[in-house]
This record gives C-alpha cells, sequence and structure tokens, in this order.
C-alpha cells in the first residue's frame, strides 16, 4: 500500500531548516539602528532574551554572544511565541522584543528605517532577527544556515521523478525564494509557524 500511495506522490515539502538546511544557523551581522546602543548591547539584549528558547536561531544567537565574550542582557519575565520571538524586561527595565518581523508588527514597532536593510538582507537567503527596546527598533541580527550534503541532489531526484518540491519556512518570502533559487525550487511557503505545519 505504501509503494503504491508513493507512486501517486506529486509534490514534496520541505521545512527548510533541518531538511534541506544543516538546522545550524551562525550569526552573519548584527546592525544597531539607534546610536544610543551599540553592535554588542544589541547582541547582548537579544542573546538574554533568547537563552529562555530552544530553538536553533535562538541557540545560534546565544552561541554568537558566548564566541565573542558579551555577556547576555539579565533579562526578567520572557515570553516564548514559538516561532515568532521572545519578549521580556530587559535588565534596565525596558520592554525587550526579540524576533521576526510579525511579532514586531503586532507589537507596534515600525521598522521603516531599515525596512531596505531587511530587505536587502534576505534577498541573500539571511534570516532576520529584530531586537526592540521600549517600543523602539534598536538592532537588527542577520543568521545564515548552509545547505544541508546532499540536499541538492535529493532535490533534483524529485523533479527527474516529476515530484514538485515546495519549501515551507517560517522564514520571510525573500529569504526561502533565496534558499529555493539556489536548489532550482519554484514554489515556497514562507512565514508559516511551528503550530501550522502540522499535516
Amino acid at each position: 500500500d505504501a509503494w503504491e500511495l508513493a507512486g501517486r506522490v506529486q509534490t514534496a515539502v520541505f521545512c527548510a531548516r533541518g531538511t534541506l538546511l544543516k538546522g545550524e544557523p551562525e550569526l552573519s551581522e548584527v546592525i544597531a539602528t539607534t546610536s544610543k546602543l551599540d553592535e554588542t548591547e544589541v547582541l547582548a539584549l537579544a542573546a538574554g532574551a533568547e537563552r529562555s528558547a530552544e530553538d536553533p536561531i535562538a541557540r545560534a544567537i546565544v552561541r554568537a554572544a558566548r564566541a565573542r565574550q558579551i555577556r547576555p542582557d539579565g533579562v526578567r519575565n520572557p515570553q516564548i511565541y514559538a516561532g515568532l520571538g521572545v519578549t521580556a524586561i530587559s535588565s534596565t527595565g525596558e520592554e525587550l522584543i526579540v524576533g521576526m518581523r510579525a511579532l514586531l508588527l503586532e507589537e507596534r514597532v515600525s521598522m521603516a528605517a531599515v525596512e531596505r536593510t531587511i530587505t536587502d538582507l534576505e534577498a541573500e537567503g539571511r534570516t532576520i532577527v529584530l531586537v526592540a527596546s521600549a517600543g523602539r527598533l534598536v538592532g537588527v541580527i542577520a543568521l545564515i544556515d548552509g545547505l544541508r550534503p546532499g540536499a541538492r541532489a535529493a532535490v533534483q531526484h524529485l523533479l527527474d521523478a516529476e515530484i514538485e518540491p515546495i519549501i515551507m519556512s517560517g522564514d520571510s518570502r525573500e529569504t526561502c525564494e533565496a534558499i529555493a533559487r539556489s536548489l532550482d525550487i519554484e514554489h515556497v511557503r514562507p512565514e508559516v509557524l511551528p503550530a501550522e505545519r502540522s499535516i
């Protein structure tokens, strides 16, 4: 029955991280978007918030701070929103938001001043994490995850079998499309939260 069912498959959907991608993102860039904080302080805030999360993005940010000997901020009351990010109170008592664009939009934080920078980084396949403090954007963190060995060959096998591969990810459309281009995949399903990925 399984073989018969497999013979009727027309589409294969990949959750990008951990299948086509290694699932081990690394810090690419930290950009301070205000003169009040530098890149080190932005990364310290992000690492402080992300210490309470267990996803690959959170671990990458904490790992990057540790590698640079940056002490994570002593945040309080972290609230984790799966696939979106973390809200907390920073050591200075200000509301802290670390996460994806959707979370900052929900919290009414403007990103207009850095929209072009974000779009450019996403077009290079970067995953973007935004950092806001006291209701204002203070930093942009870009991460990159390499292709898993054999990913291109696996996609090519599907294409040869006339099975349409699709990338599904919590990342933005621009990031997903950059990854898809590198693998000759035409279709993407971006910004899909973990809770929405079950069949």
